[in-house]
């Protein structure tokens, strides 16, 4: 991934370009070849017109595209996630029902049993390098991935349609955000420890001052 930041989108492609074209002849040396079919130009933020220079790799002009996959990740334009946390919930959905023959609560598996299946099956899909998008997510986008963990704690349990979801079992289990949000502490914390000064000051740049309905990103504070 490269990447360029810059207030003037001009200057940022400029840059970009730059590294492009150095990494370019780096893979000309060492006789690799980079697939520019998979390769897409995204141009985080709010303006709405793609840009009309467009990053280069080896004379090949890479289209501007709304939202791109890095490791997994689905890195939409404005950064909302929205599109992620669709995929997620969307994948977590159907592990869920491929194992409801033995995660339901007719199922001869004891329920510890079926508890343990979902923290092992479903519950990773959800959380998957959430301490990356995690805090950068809305507040529907949180109900849309409870719901998922919600329903499938009901499955196994049976448990009433009045009972609350943090009075099904005893202890309950974590929230997922509760959950992305102590990894998330852990995550920084271990970063304010290292030597290198770029990864201390991960995550605890002062947000800038603009409107917008995003939370604010977790930071770590000792």
């Amino acid at each position: 991934m490269f990447y360029s930041n810059k207030t003037s989108k001009n200057i940022a492609i400029i840059r970009l370009q730059r590294q492009v074209t150095t990494t370019t002849d780096w893979i000309l040396k060492w006789r690799l070849k980079l697939n520019t079919q998979k390769t897409v130009s995204v141009l985080f933020g709010s303006s709405r017109n793609a840009p009309k220079r467009q990053i280069k790799i080896q004379d090949t002009p890479i289209t501007w595209k709304n939202r791109a996959t890095y490791l997994g990740v689905v890195l939409d334009k404005p950064l909302r996630l929205h599109q992620h946390v669709k995929s997620c919930v969307h994948r977590a959905k159907q592990t869920r029902a491929a194992l409801y023959p033995i995660l339901n609560s007719k199922s001869r598996i004891p329920m510890s049993t079926r508890l343990t299946i979902y923290r092992i099956y479903i519950r990773p899909i959800l959380l998957y390098v959430a301490t990356a998008w995690g805090p950068l997510i809305s507040e529907s986008n949180w109900r849309n991935i409870e719901a998922v963990q919600n329903v499938a704690i009901r499955t196994i349990t049976s448990a009433h349609f009045l009972t609350r979801n943090n009075k099904i079992l005893h202890p309950p289990i974590s929230s997922i955000r509760s959950e992305v949000e102590r990894a998330t502490k852990i995550f920084l914390h271990r970063n304010s420890q290292s030597s290198f000064s770029h990864i201390r000051e991960l995550g605890t740049l002062p947000a800038p001052q603009i409107i917008s309905r995003r939370p604010r990103p977790l930071t770590f504070t000792q």
